[in-house]
């Protein structure tokens, strides 16, 4: 089913090896609204929207919520390991987009949901208690300038099919 919501902005995840990384079924929480493409977590076993304060991230949903407790919702799941490409922003300042050569390579930051529903790494959370991810390199454009968009892998207490509750 082609997913017609998803938003170009949101993350891409590709496995440590190249692959595209494996999609699997989870039951859909109650009173979802959640668009293809968004960065979901798993909450007491369901597939719920992601939010500034998640601890848990599962990965990005393969179509929109159904908005029927218990659907099967598809998800690309994050795994350790997984390099994960998403936008820069500084949040304190209404998620305004920032070049992700201003992030520091192996420094863990969170994820900032913005307005629209995507899920971008924050600049100001460096070191955070509730981080998730941990900053790699900048995505260059042709010109080798860095763009907003920042490659990162999970901290391994971010993941949520590690050990974590879910």
């Amino acid at each position: 089913m082609a997913a017609t919501s998803w938003n170009p902005l949101q993350p891409r995840v590709v496995d440590a090896g190249g692959n595209i990384a494996p999609i699997f079924s989870f039951p859909e929480a109650a009173a979802q609204s959640y668009k293809a493409g968004a960065v979901v977590e798993a909450v007491a076993g369901a597939v719920t929207a992601c939010d500034d304060a998640a601890a848990r991230l599962l990965g990005i949903v393969q179509e929109d919520a159904s908005t029927v407790t218990s659907t099967a919702a598809r998800v690309q799941v994050f795994r350790p390991g997984d390099f994960i490409e998403m936008g820069c922003v500084d949040a304190l300042a209404t998620d305004v987009l920032v070049a992700a050569s201003g992030f520091k390579a192996g420094y863990t930051y969170s994820i900032a949901i913005d307005s629209n529903g995507v899920c971008n790494a924050d600049l100001n959370t460096e070191h955070a208690t509730n981080a998730e991810v941990i900053f790699v390199q900048p995505v260059y454009d042709a010109n080798g300038d860095s763009t907003y968009r920042g490659i990162f892998t999970l901290e391994g207490v971010a993941c949520n099919l590690q050990g974590g509750t879910a």
